[in-house]
């Protein structure tokens, strides 16, 4: 858990929506807990180890001891609490996250709070990894002579994406009639229409669905070697 906390400080730049209960208070980590809403900021839509994460900032321009009192009666009872020195650490789970608190008094009239929620549960569909790791295993056969140079998984307004990119020495024509072959192999409806855009047929675009996911192969030839670029999107959500 230590490693998030280091993570707190060195977010200052990023904002989200604030959610405010009153003037003194915020509603933030499935609480309402004491701090002025004007300094609330969010980070969130991160992903550790299949987890997602978020992490919070705010401020409270009354002093410690106002603040720790005002906290034992809005944080739950089963809340494990310790002090590194004048920092106080808060840690309680609900039953779809665990939260820890960071509480930092900055001088007799303010305090500092980080936050960081983490989703107790993978976010991945267990269906999606396996076609997944299946798709990114079958583009990596030496079959296709391709290497994996990147491998990117990002989320955008609530919707996975996954971008893998590959450089094979086989040209693009080879490429299209192998993959559209493995992609109906891994069942896969490959869309007939995606076809290649050139007649040289140096360049090739095939589009695929499967359970709700959209995937997209472009293959392009340059100078001897065809990058595969692949996008698998609208099927990681949680």
């Amino acid at each position: 858990m230590n490693k998030f906390i280091v993570i707190f400080f060195c977010f200052f730049g990023y904002s989200n929506n604030i959610l405010a209960e009153n003037h003194d208070d915020i509603y933030v980590a499935e609480q309402k807990l004491i701090g002025d809403p004007k300094t609330f900021l969010m980070l969130s839509d991160m992903r550790v180890g299949g987890h997602d994460i978020s992490i919070s900032r705010w401020q409270s321009s009354k002093g410690i001891d106002a603040v720790i009192l005002k906290l034992t009666e809005q944080i739950p009872s089963d809340t494990i609490a310790w002090s590194d020195g004048e920092v106080m650490h808060m840690q309680w789970s609900t039953e779809a996250h665990s939260h820890l608190l960071v509480v930092s008094p900055v001088n007799v009239k303010k305090v500092d709070f980080y936050m960081s929620s983490i989703r107790m549960s993978s976010i991945n569909d267990e269906r999606t990894q396996v076609s997944y790791s299946a798709l990114k295993q079958a583009l990596s056969e030496q079959t296709l002579s391709a290497e994996l140079v990147m491998d990117i998984q990002d989320k955008y307004s609530g919707v996975e994406n996954a971008t893998l990119m590959y450089v094979s020495s086989l040209p693009v024509k080879i490429l299209d009639v192998m993959i559209r072959k493995i992609l109906k192999y891994l069942s896969w409806f490959v869309i007939e229409n995606s076809r290649h855009r050139q007649a040289v047929f140096s360049a090739s675009t095939i589009r695929a669905i499967q359970h709700g996911e959209t995937l997209r192969v472009d293959l392009v030839d340059d100078v001897g070697k065809t990058f595969m670029y692949v996008n698998l999107s609208g099927g990681l959500k949680p």
